[in-house]
């Protein structure tokens, strides 16, 4: 299990209106996956430098197949660049960004018109790293105090993928898997919805 400490996962549902690549797998291998850190403006310590396992990807429907396409990986920490990015990509059935962040996190986001639909795989993650604490503050919900870092809970719309076949308890049950890498459960999730392989070729093209 990599050393992770065992967790206890509950599911916090809101409103939606209100295996890993070489590079990736070598990166951790090779020790490079520890991020620097820096100062929040409340003193406490914020994780901001990029790590080579870091990428955001951006899925979408073309001629009626999936394709996914990798961004540029300052995405990572920016969720309205996010979201803008994958409003500029036409697709049928709204367009899907998948981001993983080192060993830590990772976000879903699903754009259907003006819906903005965002998962996020570890509530906790908010108070250390900058994209997790945007998606704390775009679902109105409070950073975690000190005395609740101990449970690590998938915090968002569950019902992200819903209609294409990945239902709340599923996806609760892959973002709660320890044995996994944030990028395992995102292929996970992939594989899943049906868009395995182009998800797989983006991150190919990464390293």
């Amino acid at each position: 299990m990599n050393g992770r400490l065992s967790r206890r996962v509950t599911f916090v549902i809101t409103d939606p209106h209100g295996p890993p690549s070489f590079g990736l797998a070598h990166a951790r291998a090779s020790g490079i996956c520890d991020h620097a850190q820096g100062r929040n403006g409340a003193g406490g310590v914020m994780m901001t430098d990029l790590d080579a396992t870091d990428f955001a990807v951006v899925v979408y429907r073309e001629d009626d197949r999936w394709e996914a396409e990798v961004l540029p990986v300052a995405l990572t920490r920016d969720l309205d660049g996010l979201v803008h990015a994958l409003r500029q990509q036409p697709s049928m059935g709204g367009t899907i960004g998948l981001v993983a962040v080192g060993d830590d996190f990772f976000v879903a986001i699903r754009v259907l018109g003006d819906e903005v639909m965002v998962f996020l795989s570890d509530v906790t993650a908010s108070v250390d790293w900058p994209l997790a604490g945007q998606v704390l503050e775009h679902l109105d919900i409070p950073i975690p105090e000190e005395e609740e870092l101990d449970q690590v809970l998938p915090v968002g719309d569950m019902s992200v993928f819903a209609d294409l076949g990945l239902d709340e308890m599923e996806l609760g049950a892959i973002s709660g898997d320890l044995d996994l890498y944030p990028d395992e459960m995102l292929l996970s999730i992939a594989e899943r919805v049906g868009f395995g392989r182009p998800f797989e070729r983006a991150l190919d093209t990464i390293g």
